[in-house]
């Protein structure tokens, strides 16, 4: 049975968390949180990877706290990151061209 997250890559078949080359991660935290209207905010965050169809690879929603963690990320591919406000009240707000952290071993 697969792992219950699983990375799609479309040369290779699946992927699963357990790959060694998934150690990125992007992480919301400090002066990187999720705000809305200055305060703290809970919303989806979604990571694409930047290639020309813009695959989803992740799906979160940020902490009360507005912190957010996405992690087994390949740490050599470049992610697009958005914020969204399902209550339609805002629009997306989206980070560009991200590298992924690397873990300490």
């Amino acid at each position: 049975m697969p792992e219950m997250y699983e990375h799609a890559n479309y040369a290779l078949g699946i992927i699963t968390y357990n790959d060694p080359q998934l150690t990125g991660f992007i992480a919301g935290t400090g002066n990187g949180i999720v705000t809305v209207d200055g305060k703290p905010g809970q919303k989806r965050i979604i990571v694409f990877e930047r290639i020309d169809t813009l695959p989803i690879l992740r799906t979160t929603w940020s902490n009360a706290d507005g912190t957010y963690l996405i992690d087994n990320l390949d740490k050599d591919k470049t992610y697009l990151v958005m914020a969204f406000d399902d209550k339609q009240k805002y629009e997306p707000v989206a980070w560009d061209f991200i590298k992924a952290a690397i873990r300490d071993a």
